[in-house]
């Protein structure tokens, strides 16, 4: 080659170095941490746009078309490769400035394996990884390859590409790989989904950059991430139903109220179903059930069987509450009066049944039957609620009495006391008692008080003339029906009434 091709190939190679180095300036990489996105409840598919990211990052079409322009004539002279040398130069420490400026290069993988990091570090890292993640393999990597096959030809693009950005690429695949390995805990379930789901999202656009048999390393990396990411997920669950059929519980709640530990399962079940679509496919067995735990299936209501035709995420929902159910029956025989046991009983089952009512997700996921179910359980606790008050207070307006022809003053002045002390004793105990939800609250008063207020009219009826006759300090008849509306209504108000 003489010394004029010589100096053409320079000039041609130089001009290609600053074409290429105007196009690949720093960047602003504030969308990494733009505040509005969030992926805590909600998909992470759907939260992310690649429209965000028009302006990204993007190489004009004037300068990829000069590019190539210099490419082709490269080719005669057999100096392509200074322009692959000069383009991979210049486009991986870019690629990798773009990483630093997202915080990704400050993801320590090692630490998080040795499990020295805080996980509320950690919490912070995989919100900044799903980012970055979603602009790297559906916007930035994308574009690096169109861009490489524009400016070469298929072939020699391809393998430019997976030059500059096999490590990235790598590399983000081993952060999520490292949390797969990490600590399985229950509160980094809904983390781990989310990484999931991103991966998972991004695997098509992955595996259709990463095709040839020279990056089959990210390919392969990357599903098995995933893999280890869905064992996660899944431990995850089982640890938790553990926990739950392992609860101890020291005293149930004073007054029959709602347990903590019942919020605490709905909102952990609430947080799940926003997650619905993942964990379909991720769950894919019924429940079992840890050895260390001697649990009789039949005495808790549950028959596997019958739920065949549920999916395995739905039989997994129901099973979370049935053992939670079980433990607090256990726990409401330590309750002196059975009646506090069934309104302790009633009021949490209620508490399924309103979350699981007010949750499209949830409803969706565990059934209208089981829904139909739950609402039977309140019922019925309600009633053997309502059952022993009812025969305590109304025993003593029984018609084993006097009648009206035969009736002394003294007996009947007995039977009158006698009821009075029982609904005083009733009225003073109850009114400590606690029904949070006001409907269900109300519901119970005028259930109780209807039955109240008819067999005390119909029992003072027969005696009224003789009551109105009755010459004592102290009258008879201590009660209106008036006063017993009044009373009733302070029952489950958590308080001592005065």
């Amino acid at each position: 080659m003489n010394l004029e091709a010589n100096l053409d190939v320079a000039q041609l190679a130089a001009e290609f170095r600053s074409i290429l180095i105007s196009q690949s300036s720093p960047i602003s990489t504030d969308l990494f941490f733009d505040s509005t996105y969030t992926t805590y409840d909600t998909s992470v598919g759907l939260e992310f746009h690649a429209d965000d990211f028009a302006n990204f990052e993007s190489m004009g079409d004037e300068c990829v078309h000069k590019l190539r322009n210099i490419a082709q004539r490269m080719i005669p002279a057999r100096n392509l490769s200074q322009c692959v040398e000069i383009y991979k130069n210049v486009r991986k420490p870019f690629i990798k400035s773009i990483l630093q400026g997202s915080g990704t290069e400050k993801l320590s993988i090692n630490e998080i394996r040795s499990r020295r990091v805080a996980w509320v570090a950690v919490e912070a890292k995989i919100r900044l990884w799903i980012r970055v993640a979603n602009v790297c393999f559906k916007v930035l990597f994308v574009r690096e390859k169109r861009v490489c096959e524009q400016i070469f030809d298929e072939n020699v693009g391809n393998d430019v590409f997976v030059k500059i950005v096999k490590d990235p690429a790598l590399h983000l695949i081993n952060f999520a790989e490292a949390i797969s390995t990490s600590r399985r805990s229950q509160e980094r379930l809904f983390l781990v989904l989310d990484l999931y789901k991103t991966l998972f999202g991004v695997l098509p656009d992955l595996e259709s950059m990463f095709e040839c048999s020279s990056s089959e390393l990210v390919r392969v990396r990357a599903n098995d991430t995933l893999a280890l990411l869905a064992d996660m997920v899944r431990g995850i669950l089982e640890e938790f139903e553990n926990a739950v059929l392992g609860e101890v519980l020291q005293h149930p709640v004073p007054g029959g109220g709602l347990q903590g530990s019942t919020i605490k399962v709905m909102n952990y079940m609430k947080t799940m179903g926003f997650h619905e679509q993942t964990l379909v496919r991720l769950i894919i067995s019924k429940p079992s059930i840890d050895p260390r735990y001697n649990v009789d299936l039949t005495s808790m209501d549950m028959e596997f069987a019958e739920l065949d035709a549920q999916t395995p995420l739905a039989i997994h929902f129901r099973w979370i509450i049935v053992i939670h159910l079980f433990n607090l029956k256990g726990k409401s025989k330590q309750y002196e009066d059975v009646a506090l046991a069934h309104l302790y009983m009633m009021n949490n089952v209620h508490y399924f049944f309103q979350k699981i009512v007010g949750s499209e997700e949830l409803t969706k996921i565990i059934g209208d039957g089981y829904v139909t179910k739950l609402a039977i359980r309140v019922q019925e606790e309600a009633y053997e609620y309502l059952r022993p008050t009812w025969e305590k207070v109304l025993h003593c307006l029984g018609n084993e009495g006097p009648s009206f022809s035969g009736v002394s003053k003294y007996a009947l002045r007995q039977k009158i006391k006698s009821f009075n002390a029982t609904f005083e004793e009733v009225h003073r105990t109850q009114a400590t008692w606690i029904v949070q939800d006001l409907q269900l609250r109300e519901e119970l008063r005028i259930s109780f008080l209807e039955k109240l207020i008819l067999a005390y009219k119909s029992f003072l009826r027969p005696f009224e003339s003789f009551i109105d006759s009755e010459k004592h300090p102290e009258p008879i008849v201590k009660y209106s029906a008036e006063d017993l509306q009044t009373a009733v209504f302070e029952f489950f108000n958590g308080h001592p009434v005065s």
